[in-house]
């Protein structure tokens, strides 16, 4: 298995070095969570490319240790606050959303003061979603992304609210 993970990564640098990027490729290295890939993830994270940007999130979006590499997250953090790209935060509250720990400041920064709707959005849902279970998360979905953004945060408050009152009985 080994070998096939190491040509996997050996397939992937070629292929980034090349400025193609293959979303398989880079899926079925994320998927395998390989330690020598993450190194290439954050490279790709501070490519000029937004294609590389990403393809490099969407990756990490399948791995399973992602929240054990504390400097990833922090890389992802920073892409998020700071990309010039709104695909690209969205990309990665979507990603922070599912590798993250409650509370997260730099999804609630985003939810405060993206710039882009989409991605004050999916921040939103992904605050949600490290607060309580996934399935209320998706099962709230179209209320959330259905209004404006302060109708939506106003709907995910008082989601949250009835839930933890739920909860306590």
């Amino acid at each position: 298995m080994s070998n096939e993970l190491d040509s996997a990564l050996a397939r992937a640098r070629e292929l980034y070095q090349s400025g193609v990027y293959q979303d398989a490729v880079f899926t079925e290295l994320g998927r395998s969570s390989h330690p020598a890939a993450m190194p290439l993830f954050r490279e790709m994270l501070s490519d000029s490319h937004a294609q590389a940007r990403y393809t490099g999130l969407r990756s990490l979006s399948k791995t399973k240790y992602l929240s054990s590499s504390p400097e990833l997250i922090q890389k992802i953090r920073d892409v998020l606050l700071g990309d010039s790209d709104a695909s690209i935060r969205t990309q990665a509250a979507i990603v922070l959303g599912g590798h993250s720990k409650w509370p997260e400041p730099a999804l609630e920064r985003a939810v405060d003061r993206d710039t882009d709707t989409h991605t004050r959005q999916e921040a939103l849902l992904s605050v949600l979603e490290l607060m309580v279970s996934f399935d209320f998360a998706d099962q709230h979905r179209g209320d959330i992304t259905s209004g404006t953004l302060e109708t939506s945060m106003a709907t995910a408050h008082k989601l949250v609210a009835e839930h933890k009152q739920k909860s306590q009985k």
